[in-house]
């Protein structure tokens, strides 16, 4: 997860994955961050920019 994305991650997803990276939870830290990915995805500002321009988000 770039810097840039970090912040616009509700606090439950960033929660999840520290939590995990924590524990030495691999697998569930890089579900989480696949959750996390699929979260912006579908509602990051650039996302949502190029779903109106007809683009597929990146």
């Amino acid at each position: 997860m770039c810097d840039r994305c970090w912040p616009l991650l509700p606090v439950d997803h960033r929660a999840a994955i520290r939590s995990n990276r924590a524990i030495g939870a691999k697998h569930l830290e890089a579900r989480a961050s696949i959750a996390a990915t699929a979260w912006l995805n579908e509602h990051s500002p650039w996302a949502i920019a190029a779903r109106r321009a007809g683009d597929d988000p990146p």
